[in-house]
């Protein structure tokens, strides 16, 4: 995740959510099936969605779609970790010039680029908009657990999965980490797929993983 690879049914009483900093809060009791329509209690990512929403992990100012079959941003999962870090207040400017302090993203871009998190571009740009990969992923979810300061050593062998071959040597490691700890588990044929982008459903049910083992 840096410059390393340059690269429930609806209850008709109930009330609204309303919108705080870009998050919805469910300050009122409206069930979640219901607040998006492309997100019902049928889909496989019904739970992951519902944790990311009601943690208040995506910023998300669209209150009709969650858009679950969509690719994760740099932005997008930055901004998850530190939301499920506290939102943690940076200590200085942004080091990126893709990035300014008035953008939703900026204060999750610097605090993460602080704590080593993530790198930037060779140009000093953090790209924001650009889409994660699954080895990045587990790079930047490696960093993460470090930053709390959880125990990083086990490590598992990536033999068993028929593209382990395709994990890049800088992110091996992350990789062999991420698989011992539940993180990643491969897909119904035994392929890790490192090299894949990560839908929007993909990462919560990363997230939920992570933040289970590491509450907020």
């Amino acid at each position: 995740f840096c410059c390393e690879d340059t690269e429930a049914a609806l209850i008709p009483e109930r009330s609204a959510d309303v919108m705080v900093n870009g998050d919805f809060v469910l300050t009122g009791e409206k069930s979640f099936a219901a607040r998006y329509s492309d997100v019902d209690e049928t889909k496989w990512f019904y739970e992951y969605v519902k944790f990311v929403v009601e943690n208040g992990l995506y910023y998300d100012i669209n209150d009709s779609t969650f858009r679950p079959n969509e690719d994760t941003t740099r932005a997008t999962m930055v901004y998850a970790l530190w939301s499920a870090a506290e939102r943690p207040e940076p200590k200085g400017e942004s080091p990126f010039t893709d990035v300014s302090g008035d953008e939703w993203h900026a204060s999750a871009v610097v605090w993460a680029s602080e704590n080593g998190i993530v790198l930037g571009y060779d140009d000093d740009t953090f790209r924001p908009e650009v889409t994660v990969s699954r080895e990045q992923i587990a790079a930047l979810i490696h960093r993460y657990t470090v930053y709390l300061g959880r125990d990083d050593s086990a490590r598992a062998e990536l033999d068993a999965f028929g593209d382990a071959g395709e994990v890049a040597s800088w992110f091996t490691e992350d990789f062999r980490w991420a698989v011992a700890d539940g993180i990643f588990i491969g897909n119904d044929e035994g392929m890790l797929e490192p090299k894949k982008t990560a839908t929007r459903a993909e990462v919560a049910t990363i997230l939920k993983r992570v933040i289970e083992k590491a509450p907020r």
